[in-house]
């Protein structure tokens, strides 16, 4: 199987396999520290508001960790970590929920609003988050898991 050189910066992983199964392994979206970040941040002030100023009402304080604990959880189940490409087709593993299989012909990419994602067949997949940091980074996983369905045929 032929093997393209990744974008220099990137941080997505291509590994291909003697069986000829090709393994792309995506990192976690870069706004996951910041938002946890900003979320302690808010709720160590609620906190000290809740005590000093609002006087024993620190349950303020727990209701702000648990409401920014829980807003990102559907992003979460949209984000694919992992793809396997293989004779039968495309194996997306998700970060919250288990790995769906889709049978594809074929993987491109495409700029979805400054973001570029992978589509299959065409289309962007529901209730998916897949996005790459540039074109070339996108164009570069589209080639690999294209090379990967390609041993099927």
């Amino acid at each position: 199987m032929n093997r393209r050189e990744g974008p220099s910066k990137t941080k997505v992983t291509v590994l291909g396999g003697q069986d000829g199964r090709t393994t792309v392994r995506l990192p976690l979206p870069s706004w996951i520290a910041a938002w946890y970040a900003i979320a302690l941040v808010i709720t160590v002030a609620a906190y000290f508001c809740s005590v000093y100023v609002w006087h024993d009402m620190p349950g303020i304080a727990i209701v702000f960790a648990l409401v920014f604990a829980v807003i990102p959880l559907p992003a979460f189940a949209m984000t694919v970590r992992r793809i396997d490409a293989d004779t039968s087709g495309l194996t997306l593993h998700y970060l919250l929920r288990g790995p769906k299989r889709i049978a594809v012909n074929d993987v491109g990419a495409t700029d979805a609003n400054g973001d570029y994602e992978l589509t299959f067949d065409g289309e962007a997949p529901r209730w998916t988050a897949l996005t790459l940091r540039s074109r070339a980074e996108a164009e570069w996983v589209a080639y690999e898991l294209r090379q990967g369905l390609a041993q099927r045929r």
